[in-house]
């Protein structure tokens, strides 16, 4: 899943697999945010479900960043 930047999630939600919370969203106590769903807003609901391309560009997208904090490491020697 993907939580955008500024998202609150409350207490209890449950965020399953391949789902995306939009940036400052915030989703209420114990919502279900299903797998491949799309939530905006404030509160945040439901808007769609997520296609094939985009949930393949959230494993794209985590694997870039895991190369980038790799790189960053690298070149810090931390």
């Amino acid at each position: 899943c993907l939580i955008g930047m500024h998202a609150t999630v409350l207490d209890g939600v449950r965020v399953q697999r391949h789902s995306m919370i939009g940036a400052g969203a915030v989703v209420s106590p114990g919502k279900l945010v299903g797998a491949g769903e799309l939530w905006l807003g404030n509160p945040a609901r439901r808007v769609r479900a997520l296609s094939d391309t985009e949930i393949e560009m959230l494993h794209y997208s985590a694997k870039n960043y895991v190369g980038l904090k790799n790189r960053y490491l690298g070149k810090s020697g931390a």
